[in-house]
């Protein structure tokens, strides 16, 4: 069995299942050529959604409760407090009804105008290009999260939630911050540092898109994938002479 992440597999092994030697980590890849923060206009996004050129923009992908998006709504309204203008795009919302949830959360918490309950986008180079922060504030879920090693590829700082397998892309504070799920002050806090050393965020932001080129691309995925499959055939073919090759089942999560 071929799973996403480290942490996946950890699962499947104490279910008892598979032994350990059963089962492999190929992890998931970003088209780097196409998330390149070379080729993406850093003020299309903003341009199409009316916010302000010189707010500092931060993201997350993803409405549903899982995903921690209130937990980040309560983290913004006290950074936004307390600070520099920023605004907060929420992406993904399916219908009106999320979009309005989203709207009426982010005025409980006195910050609305600041924030902005975007629809589902295929386009997110281009969201990600005009962001200065991503964040993924899941508290549930398996896997690591695809829009953050996405957001590492375009260049992007990103603050990650220790859920799931995301602990191994977002593996040192070098390439990027790592916190505890729900802790809303943890979360404040290192949106604060993004925010108050932009120098130090854009040598994160450039070491995490070398992470992604080096170990999590869509060119590593299929060279490792070709790995084991040979592997796979050259053993079949010490084993049963002749024998057909046996195709690894791969395993994602939910995420």
């Amino acid at each position: 069995m071929v799973t996403v992440c480290e942490q996946i597999r950890q699962v499947v092994i104490d279910s008892g299942k598979l032994p350990p030697q059963k089962v492999d980590v190929v992890y998931a890849g970003t088209d780097v050529n196409v998330f390149d923060p070379q080729k993406w206009d850093r003020r299309a996004f903003r341009r199409e959604k009316n916010i302000p050129a010189d707010a500092f923009l931060i993201a997350q992908v993803g409405v549903r409760d899982w995903k921690g998006w209130k937990e980040l709504v309560d983290a913004f309204a006290g950074v936004h407090r307390g600070g520099r203008a920023s605004h907060l795009a929420l992406i993904g919302c399916l219908n009106d009804a999320e979009s309005r949830e989203v709207l009426d959360y982010a005025r409980s918490r006195g910050v609305s105008e600041h924030v902005s309950a975007v629809e589902y986008r295929s386009d997110m180079p281009n969201v990600f290009a005009s962001c200065d922060l991503v964040v993924d504030s899941s508290w549930a879920g398996t896997g690591i999260t695809g829009t953050i090693r996405e957001a590492m590829s375009m260049g992007r700082p990103v603050i990650a939630t220790d859920c799931g397998g995301n602990a191994e892309l977002v593996s040192s504070p070098d390439v990027g911050w790592l916190v505890r799920p729900k802790d809303v002050r943890a979360l404040s806090t290192a949106i604060g540092e993004v925010i108050s050393d932009p120098a130090r965020a854009a040598r994160v932001g450039q070491a995490a898109r070398r992470r992604v080129v080096s170990g999590f691309s869509k060119e590593k995925r299929i060279e490792k994938l070709e790995a084991l499959y040979a592997e796979i055939l050259s053993t079949k073919e010490r084993r049963q002479p002749g024998g057909g090759p046996i195709a690894p089942r791969f395993f994602e999560g939910p995420r």
